[in-house]
């Protein structure tokens, strides 16, 4: 288990800025326009995909998604779906094997200023069988979404992706199961 453990809705220092791509699929998943009113309450009309952001601030926005649709809303889902569809991936990730090795890269491109242990982790616990952790400051719907989207992108020809609810353990981050059946 990592010693850091990120605490949901709480960046780790002042200092920690994400990239305006991780804003990106708030105003481009199926349920945008909820989410945008939201946006527009926090002054974030125009997003700069290539623009640095307080880490706070997103997860404020977030914070306030949840308020007005709930905690595990369809708008968080979305949110991370849309990212993952939305993301151009390299040609050397083609399977659900290489994804899995590529997801602390996705993190650390578009944050800067963490903890090192503020990512994914991620274990293969048996065949077509994953352990993913999300020790990470961001919503598990949101979370959820993205490993929902990365499941179904890069499931093995012919199987179908099932992605749990979150599994929280007191004190360490949100884990989820991945696993895929043919």
């Amino acid at each position: 288990m990592p010693q850091y453990v990120a605490q949901k809705g709480k960046a780790a220092s002042p200092q920690v800025e994400a990239m305006g791509a991780a804003l990106g699929p708030m105003i481009s998943n199926i349920r945008a326009e909820e989410v945008r009113m939201v946006l527009k309450e926090y002054g974030v009309e125009d997003i700069d995909l290539q623009q640095w952001y307080p880490q706070q601030l997103l997860l404020d926005i977030f914070r306030a998604v949840e308020g007005q649709y709930g905690e595990f809303s369809e708008n968080l889902v979305a949110i991370g779906i849309q990212a993952i569809d939305a993301f151009a991936f390299p040609d050397s990730v083609t399977d659900i094997e290489a994804v899995i090795q590529f997801l602390q890269g996705v993190y650390q491109m578009t944050h800067r200023n963490h903890p090192a242990e503020e990512s994914w982790l991620c274990h293969k616990v048996g065949e077509n069988a994953y352990d993913i952790t999300a020790n990470m400051p961001y919503p598990d719907a949101s979370s959820y979404g993205y490993l929902y989207g990365l499941a179904r992108r890069f499931a093995p020809k012919g199987m179908r992706a099932s992605v749990s609810s979150p599994i929280q353990e007191e004190g360490k981050p949100t884990r989820f199961e991945v696993r895929f059946v043919g």
